[in-house]
């Protein structure tokens, strides 16, 4: 009984390689290391034994201009047989010179010879020709009843084939196919999901048309090029009833806050309400102690798990606020965006104008950018030169950390100490309970301990940033936000590999915050995770981070809830980039397109 082949989607199913076989080449054409399709005579067959009890299997090929030889260590009695009975074979390998002969170690026997050929992520139990001839069966059927939904003239200036040429390039190539095609399906992805977010109905928001000038006069401090232009283009924003949807990303200490503020401004001035949702008590506190300094303490409320003020102008608050119901809500801020899952944050959006705060924007929201669907302001400007070295090390290293922490904390500096969990030992990995004992006898009377069960978090935190001889705080990932302690110039982070790049970039934001030299240590403890994590060492900036943390995660659902996951067809997330631009940029007249629109 034949094997039931698999429904196949031509758009999403597609080739992890292609192989040439369109020519036999000859021995004086045979290059080291570069597949080839091949041809020879066997003239010899002989099995060798090896010192560590293997065989290996070795035939002598007359070919086109002279001989060489395959070399097979995982071989069965099917091979034997096939070269016994065979004259001349076609045979698909790369070659390698050794000792003045070429020798070919474990060729194929292709299934077809000719053309170019298709090489599909392997399905159990179905060979590679069926499965080729299966995909393109799927593929004929599937092209009449398409409808290329992309203007001719866009695919003329794009360099793009139709959705038709694509497919066939892609399953039937004639060739082996360059970029474009890919893109082509590619394009139509981003095309059609921009389609439905264009199409997305939203309740319409208050119209806030407001000259902010007099609060960006009054700061006590000049704003950088960079926060003029977000806090403008905020407010432009916001004079339409269609709801701002818009990001401002900045690194630790670029500005976001105040930018926020400028919009807030505006929000409460036309006479509407401003909410600020913070991801921890301890930042919702810092807000509301920085907002009141410019706004007053009459105008801003608190509302925390254990703190409930009455409803001001401005609302800052933490999960707690999802629970209530605010009356003539203009504008809502939502601070570090990722801490929040996508339901919660439409939740309070509706109707309103939503400015999202983050140094590194989750999967989905790159996503969004990409797409257009989200206004971005960038904050590359900072009032002082961040000096951090970062070093990634598997944890052996540990010794010699701590000693260059007793060099810091003997000079005044303050250290931090990260672990993944609370309590407990998993494996190899540590807690914060488990290495109490080590901390305090290492530096005594100099440690506070604090994480997610601890009873008095805010005010450990608080002892943190403001005693002279508590300089030590070993704690888990809560205090990614909300810690700003200027003395604060070195920080381990153990078992790096228990968090993403976005998360660890966001905890060594807590150091050097003030220009000071300071040095993070990111210990790692699987080997496989060095090469994900060294990236941090050379990049600081929290954009750049998100974006490879999206490249490795996917980039979750524009339309559902998914805040990361594969959900595009093609699994190089740099094409989506690429097209995304494109597709935001053909919705403009052709003399506004950018000068690099052309691909290269």
């Amino acid at each position: 009984m034949a094997k039931k082949l698999p429904e196949i989607d031509p758009f999403g199913f597609l080739p992890n390689s292609y192989e040439d076989r369109r020519r036999h080449v000859p021995i004086s054409e045979f290059s080291e290391g570069t597949k080839i399709l091949f041809k020879g005579r066997p003239i010899k067959i002989e099995e060798r034994d090896l010192p560590n009890n293997q065989r290996v299997l070795l035939i002598t090929m007359s070919g086109d201009g002279g001989s060489f030889i395959l070399k097979y260590l995982h071989y069965s009695p099917y091979h034997i047989e096939k070269y016994r009975r065979s004259g001349t074979i076609s045979l698909w390998g790369a070659p390698r010179r050794e000792r003045n002969y070429w020798i070919f170690y474990q060729p194929s026997i292709p299934d077809e010879t000719g053309g170019v050929y298709p090489i599909y992520p392997a399905l159990k139990g179905i060979g590679m020709k069926t499965l080729r001839d299966h995909v393109w069966d799927t593929t004929k059927r599937l092209i009449p009843s398409l409808e290329d939904e992309i203007p001719a003239s866009i695919l003329s200036q794009r360099n793009l084939p139709s959705i038709a040429d694509a497919l066939h390039a892609i399953h039937r190539p004639s060739e082996i196919p360059g970029k474009f095609p890919f893109l082509r399906l590619a394009y139509r992805e981003i095309y059609s999901l921009k389609q439905n977010l264009i199409s997305e109905e939203k309740p319409p928001a208050p119209i806030i048309d407001i000259d902010v000038r007099p609060f960006i006069d009054k700061l006590p401090f000049k704003l950088t090029a960079d926060q003029t232009t977000a806090i403008y283009d905020i407010c432009n924003d916001m004079a339409s009833d269609n709801p701002m949807r818009r990001i401002v990303i900045g690194d630790v200490s670029s500005g976001k806050t105040v930018v926020s503020q400028g919009a807030i401004y505006a929000c409460i001035e036309a006479g509407y309400k401003a909410i600020v949702l913070a991801p921890s008590t301890v930042l919702a506190e810092q807000h509301f102690d920085k907002f009141s300094a410019i706004f007053g303490k009459d105008k801003v409320g608190l509302c925390t798990g254990k703190t409930k003020t009455t409803v001001a102008a401005i609302t800052i608050g933490t999960h707690a606020l999802l629970s209530r119901t605010i009356k003539d809500v203009g504008l809502v801020v939502i601070d570090e965006q990722h801490r929040f899952g996508v339901a919660q944050r439409e939740k309070l959006v509706q109707g309103v104008h939503s400015l999202q705060l983050s140094a590194t924007p989750i999967p989905r929201t790159v996503n969004l950018i990409y797409q257009g669907a989200i206004g971005v302001s960038t904050l590359s400007t900072i009032p002082y030169r961040r000096d951090v070295v970062t070093q990634v090390l598997p944890k052996g290293h540990s010794s010699h950390i701590v000693s260059h922490m007793k060099e810091i904390i003997a000079a005044g500096g303050k250290a931090l100490v990260i672990y993944p969990f609370v309590d407990g030992e998993k494996g190899d990995y540590r807690s914060v309970e488990s290495t109490r004992d080590f901390w305090d006898q290492a530096f005594p009377n100099k440690t506070l301990f604090v994480h997610g069960k601890s009873e008095h978090k805010e005010a450990i935190v608080a002892e943190f940033r403001t005693s002279q001889h508590k300089q030590l705080l070993i704690a888990t990932s809560l205090i990614e936000t909300g810690i700003d302690v200027p003395e604060a110039s070195i920080m381990v982070v153990s078992a790096s590999e228990r968090f993403g790049l976005a998360q660890l970039h966001q905890l060594r934001g807590r150091i050097g915050r003030r220009g000071n030299k300071s040095f993070c240590y990111f210990l790692y403890k699987l080997p496989e995770s060095e090469q994900r994590l060294k990236i941090l060492e050379t990049v600081q900036n929290g954009f750049e981070l998100a974006e490879s943390d999206s490249d490795a995660r996917g980039w979750g659902d524009a339309l559902g809830k998914a805040q990361s996951g594969r959900l595009f067809k093609l699994p190089n997330m740099s094409i989506y980039k690429k097209v995304a631009k494109w597709v935001n940029e053909d919705t403009l007249p052709p003399s506004q397109w950018h000068s690099d629109s052309n691909p290269s």
